[in-house]
């Protein structure tokens, strides 16, 4: 119910000289309050006031009412309420004020308590039909296994609530049914904090969301992809990281999060602004936008994900063509960029794309010397990168998790299948954290040597063993193949110069298509066949004796190295000892049964030593002769030793290094 108090102003122009009005010449106000149920006047009333001044009333609210509002129909002056006065301020004509007047309301108040799940829940107002206006403070305090992170309403951070504050103490005042949720989690979980960092979860108006990840198997989790999970109006989201500011570790969309000893990382989500619309030129075909032209001079383009509302899904022939611009965004809705799409930019350094990419090829992006940094985002869930080459990711976050000194052996299957870390460490007396990168023969063991070597610190061993194959011995030659391998770590790619590489592109669009049907899996999916280091853990047994299962494939051929691949090997091994590590040569683990007949030689054993000797700079601490093991010795390939094998393998590499470190310190 609404009680109006009205005030009517009533103004004389009063002459010098009129019965019954005071003898000025000056313009007077004459001001009425008429009360209403509800309220009392505690002052004169009524006042005259001259033109231009200022009245006030002492007003008495009784218990149960509320003043809502003031309203009047004269803009020019000044009307305020506060504490039981009503002032008036420059009144210069008459017009009216109306004040609003109703009852209190009375809202449901409640505090939502989960059973064993938290602290100790406080408040100085108890649950109940609370009145309007109420000031209410909250307290709450850890407790046991749990550890408080914020308030929120309608529902717990981790299902949609909006946050209301991170304080244990936290006041308000209350304006309508309110239930608040305490937010706890146990210091026996780990969680990242996605913070929107100015957007908003996706069909709500909260900014934060808490998610528990998984470190049993994985030493570190990956970050959400690109999925639709984080919107703002006007803007791609880019990235994560680890400040607000994007002044901490950027993470990629789907990347690996390091948790080390935190309960909680918070991860804020970097925003790129779509570059106007205006500035390009485009065409529509079936409700789908291509970019034609760009037109523009930004230093950062944005491609927006959206023109006129429809998706914008392909870049154009000549799209971007001798522009300046320093870093270009693909956003997650492009598929497609055609031949030459990306051409003559001199200053491109940086290009941002998505796994949702099906058309491309080394001939989209041509003539853009500067561009060294590729990153790619995910914005599907993946489909190889936990059972793919023996847990091939699991390799990765060992290389970027594991404390102290590594030894990083890199390799294909060979020593996925041939090295046993625990029993390598122990022979090194445990200096050493062990990191099995064996993932597969055909991917460019160069790329991860290169990605290593930019992550290498002081007193690190690399240990390069590769399998006689030009892609293990310096080759620069992309395929699928290596796409499925680090399709749980695209960051990967931040460690790496791409100019160094071939084939890039046009194995990527293989790799997408290649997976387009596939099962989806998670980024929480392992393979429980492979360890903590890498090392592929089933038992394999020893073969017949005469085990082979091709007689012809091992060929110890000296052209698998040249000049050019070993240039490759040698800017590793510098990027290296650069920051005081070492990196040294090995060999697989090969089945004698296999080699050709050209291969089984001393002497060729001995020339395709001596080939490597010569071309690389860094030593070569084994013999080939040396890891030519009886078949009976390997399990399912020429390259892939049964467990025995494994060991045998382990020990003659830990006698190798350390003969090398014996070497070392003589000289």
């Amino acid at each position: 119910m609404r009680y109006i108090i009205f005030i009517c102003i009533l103004a004389c122009l009063i002459l010098q000289g009129c019965s019954g009005a005071p003898e000025t010449s000056d313009l007077l106000v004459k001001i009425i309050v008429a009360a209403p149920e509800g309220v009392t006047i505690g002052s004169d009333n009524p006042v005259y006031i001259n033109s231009g001044g200022s009245a006030e009333f002492k007003l008495e609210i009784s218990e149960g009412f509320k003043l809502v509002s003031i309203d009047t129909n004269e803009s020019g002056s000044g009307i305020s309420y506060e504490n039981g006065l009503l002032q008036i301020d420059r009144v210069l004509y008459p017009f009216t004020v109306r004040l609003n007047v109703r009852p209190f309301e009375y809202y449901n108040y409640d505090i939502y308590r989960a059973t064993g799940i938290g602290g100790i829940i406080n408040s100085d107002v108890q649950s109940g039909n609370i009145r309007e206006d109420t000031h209410i403070t909250i307290y709450a305090e850890d407790s046991g296994d749990y550890i408080f992170i914020g308030w929120s309403k309608d529902a717990l951070l981790s299902n949609g609530g909006a946050l209301l504050s991170y304080s244990p103490e936290y006041s308000f005042t209350l304006v309508s049914d309110m239930t608040v949720f305490p937010n706890y989690i146990s210091i026996n979980n780990k969680y990242i904090k996605y913070n929107a960092n100015g957007g908003f979860i996706a069909g709500s108006d909260a900014g934060i969301f808490y998610y528990e990840v998984q470190t049993h198997h994985y030493p570190c989790p990956n970050a959400f992809g690109d999925t639709g999970i984080f919107e703002r109006e006007g803007y791609a989201l880019l990235e994560y990281n680890t400040q607000a500011d994007g002044s901490g570790t950027a993470v990629n969309l789907g990347g690996n999060v390091i948790m080390g000893d935190e309960n909680i990382v918070e991860l804020f989500a970097q925003w790129a602004e779509y570059t106007d619309a205006s500035m390009f030129v485009y065409g529509e075909s079936n409700g789908n936008i291509t970019i034609n032209y760009y037109q523009g001079d930004d230093e950062f383009v944005v491609i927006p994900e959206e023109i006129n509302g429809k998706p914008v899904v392909s870049i154009g022939e000549n799209a971007f063509v001798g522009n300046s611009f320093k870093t270009l965004f693909l956003t997650k809705n492009i598929t497609a960029v055609s031949q030459r799409a990306i051409a003559n930019c001199l200053n491109l350094e940086t290009l941002y794309f998505s796994d949702g990419i099906i058309t491309v090829s080394d001939a989209s992006i041509v003539n853009c010397p500067n561009f060294a940094n590729l990153r790619v985002n995910a914005v599907q869930p993946p489909k190889y990168s936990q059972a793919l080459a023996w847990g091939s990711s699991i390799k990765y976050k060992r290389l970027i998790t594991a404390p102290g000194k590594r030894l990083i052996l890199i390799s294909g299957s060979s020593s996925a299948f041939g090295l046993d870390s625990p029993l390598l460490s122990e022979l090194l007396g445990n200096e050493y954290e062990i990191v099995n990168f064996g993932t597969h023969a055909g991917a460019p063991a160069l790329y991860f040597l290169e990605f290593t070597a930019n992550q290498i610190r002081e007193n690190d061993l690399v240990i390069h063993a590769p399998e006689p194959f030009s892609q293990q011995q310096g080759a620069n030659i992309f395929g699928a193949i290596l796409w499925q391998l680090i399709e749980g770590y695209y960051d990967s790619l931040r460690h790496i110069d791409i100019r160094n590489y071939e084939n890039v592109y046009t194995s990527f669009a293989e790799y997408n298509m290649a997976r387009r049907n596939l099962a989806r899996l998670t980024y929480d999916d392992y393979t429980p066949d492979v360890n903590i280091y890498g090392d592929l853990i089933t038992h394999r047994p020893d073969r017949p004796e005469d085990y082979g299962e091709d007689f012809n494939s091992i060929s110890f051929d000296t052209a698998y190295i040249n000049r050019e691949r070993a240039v490759r090997l040698n800017r590793i091994n510098d990027m290296i000892i650069s920051r005081g590590a070492r990196m040294y040569w090995s060999f697989a683990p090969a089945n004698r049964n296999a080699q050709t007949v050209n291969s089984r030689t001393e002497a060729a054993h001995r020339q395709y030593n001596d080939s490597i000797i010569d071309l690389v700079d860094f030593p070569v601490i084994s013999k080939i002769q040396d890891y030519i093991m009886a078949g009976n010795l390997f399990y399912d390939t020429e390259h892939h030793p049964s467990t025995d094998g494994a060991l045998i393998r382990t020990r003659k590499l830990a006698d190798d290094i350390l003969a090398q470190f014996k070497l070392e310190e003589q000289e």
